[in-house]
């Protein structure tokens, strides 16, 4: 393929992510009902600002499930108008994810068996439907995603010290905001003693997040602020709407034997699947899908470093750290633009030799994420496949495809980068 052919393609994966950041947008400004997470922080914002941050837990349109810190470091957001704010909120998720692009882009292309890498200009294409989600709804997973690439990719780097620093201090604020990156904060500590300044970005990071709150009440109004954090996190429950896509509300769906009301369906209650686990024994299946999780992740995290090349280990460290939450939205799942952009490698390697087996696997894994809205199937129908969580069994797909592919790759070739790490 010519230099020229390449161009072209990134560009058109460049039109396609703007348009898409752009749907969501304006569904975000225009439809009714739309930025609702948004609305939520904006609340939050407004509440510093006016001095009434001590009811960002008690006075909110929504339960406010973020860090106290949260409400603090972007308070400077609500001094703008609501829709104004809401805007300029999407631009810079607009810029997030144009950088998440480059990054995945430099990744691939660094790595010796990626030989497609312009086609990661299409990774907004691969995860549309979360992505037009979380710009919707006015989330912050694009913010996330981009660190999290961010500071997965730097620490293969040599670089600056205070570049480090800056990176691995935001980061650390976005991932205790929202806790499901968390787990990530640990690389720095498990894999190698040389990224000091990453270690003390982190510190400084939680240090900050977490004081915050301080600037403008004394520490027992600050303790009465965590205790606040913590009892809307454990009063969220396990949502059972289909919008909750985790393995744990996929249980009370389908095997539960409960009458849901499920938002999409209009006020009534409906039955689905069979009786077949009490409450008990759905929260130990539950704790254990959660805990082997944890432990699968930890084990990836540590040893898988020492066995597959970067790329891959990135993509499958991003992909795993929300899987063991029993709240994982829609959204969520753009932390899936990493897997499919590994695993649409493998599909066109594997269509030059006439093998279209996982042309046809990619196909269905992106469909079944991204195809299956209301718009496109019907309320019923798509109802129906989201009450089985299919966004989390496309992503497992992927994330073990990634996985199988990495695990092929390192049987024949040693990741030369692995080794440089973990001789470090």
């Amino acid at each position: 393929m010519s230099t020229l052919d390449r161009r072209k393609i990134e560009s058109l994966g460049w039109i396609i992510s703007m348009i898409i950041c752009l749907c969501g947008t304006l569904l975000a400004v225009f439809k009714n009902g739309a930025g609702a997470d948004f609305n939520v922080f904006y609340h939050a914002w407004n509440l510093v600002l006016t001095q009434h941050g001590s009811e960002i837990y008690t006075n909110s349109p929504d339960r406010f499930l973020y860090a106290p810190g949260f409400a603090w470091f972007f308070s400077f957001l609500a001094l703008l108008p609501f829709k104004a704010s809401l805007v300029f909120w999407s631009a810079l998720k607009f810029v997030a994810i144009v950088f998440s692009i480059k990054i995945l882009k430099n990744l691939f292309k660094e790595s010796p068996k990626q030989t497609t890498f312009f086609f990661c200009t299409f990774a907004c294409l691969w995860v549309i439907r979360p992505l037009i989600i979380d710009f919707q709804y006015g989330q912050i997973n694009s913010f996330i995603l981009f660190f999290t690439l961010l500071a997965c990719t730097s620490y293969f780097q040599k670089t600056k010290n205070s570049y480090d620093f800056f990176i691995w201090f935001l980061f650390s604020i976005f991932s205790l905001s929202k806790l499901y990156t968390l787990p990530l904060l640990l690389m720095p500590f498990f894999i190698s003693s040389t990224k000091k300044y990453a270690k003390f970005g982190i510190l400084v990071g939680i240090f900050c997040i977490l004081l915050l709150p301080l600037i403008s009440y004394d520490l027992e109004s600050t303790t009465r602020l965590y205790q606040g954090w913590l009892e809307n996190l454990k009063g969220k429950g396990i949502p059972y709407d289909s919008h909750n896509q985790s393995f744990a509300a996929l249980l009370i769906r389908y095997f539960s034997g409960r009458e849901l009301e499920i938002h999409a369906l209009g006020p009534s209650y409906r039955k689905f699947g069979f009786t077949l686990f009490s409450t008990s024994q759905i929260q130990y299946l539950a704790l254990i899908w959660s805990l082997s999780f944890i432990s699968f992740f930890f084990y990836v995290l540590k040893f898988g470093i020492k066995k597959i090349s970067h790329t891959p280990w990135i993509c499958a460290i991003i992909g795993l750290c929300f899987l063991p939450s029993h709240l994982i939205w829609k959204p969520y799942y753009i932390f899936s633009m990493p897997l499919f952009c590994y695993c649409f490698e493998h599909v066109v390697k594997s269509f030059k030799k006439k093998n279209y087996a996982p042309t046809a696997l990619f196909i269905i894994c992106f469909s079944i994420m991204n195809l299956t809205s209301f718009d496109i199937i019907g309320v019923e129908p798509s109802v129906h496949i989201e009450i089985a969580s299919n966004f989390l069994w496309a992503h497992l797909v992927l994330l073990s495809w990634t996985l199988w592919i990495a695990h092929k790759e390192s049987a024949k070739t040693n990741p030369t980068t692995a080794a440089t790490i973990t001789s470090e």
